[in-house]
């Protein structure tokens, strides 16, 4: 439904699939018909570095303009982290694990009461204003510098240091 009306809107799109078993959402009749809107990537696995996410996930998260995320659940929100250090800008709804990560209106656009019109029109203006696409991928990686690996390590030792003292 959601690529249905990307494409009524007249909004241009590649639909980049990550992850497992991606593959089955290609035996859907609408994916069969519009098969060169969408891309598919199977799972990557990360079994010859020792950074996450990826060099290769990493690359195609520069390879996109937006990160487009429609679970109504996500309990972690690492996918938000990873697209938004990589400068993407996220739409999706206004859930736990996303409004703790992504700030409407800075870093990307949240749909409450899972409005998909409203993300749909977001897309749209981001596809006729540059300008605000690209104001948006610059407040991207400065807004999860708090979940930085090295930040995050650093303030636990400072607060084991303070407990020892």
């Amino acid at each position: 439904a959601f690529a249905k009306k990307l494409i009524s809107q007249k909004i241009k799109f590649i639909w980049t699939f990550v992850g497992k078993n991606t593959h089955k959402i290609k035996e859907n009749d609408f994916i069969k018909r519009n098969v060169g809107l969408f891309n598919f990537i199977d799972d990557i696995q990360n079994t010859d570095e020792t950074y996450y996410p990826h060099s290769d996930l990493i690359k195609i998260y520069l390879d996109n303009d937006l990160y487009v995320n429609l679970a109504r659940i996500e309990s972690f929100g690492v996918t938000f982290i990873e697209s938004l250090a990589c400068g993407l800008p996220v739409i999706s709804f206004k859930k736990k694990g996303v409004e703790e990560i992504v700030i409407d209106k800075k870093n990307g656009y949240l749909s409450s009461n899972d409005n998909i019109d409203y993300l749909i029109e977001k897309i749209k203006y981001l596809q006729d204003s540059k300008i605000s696409l690209n104001e948006l991928k610059k407040n991207c990686q400065p807004s999860v510098y708090q979940f930085d690996t090295n930040f995050i390590t650093n303030l636990t030792i400072q607060s084991y240091q303070s407990l020892i003292k």
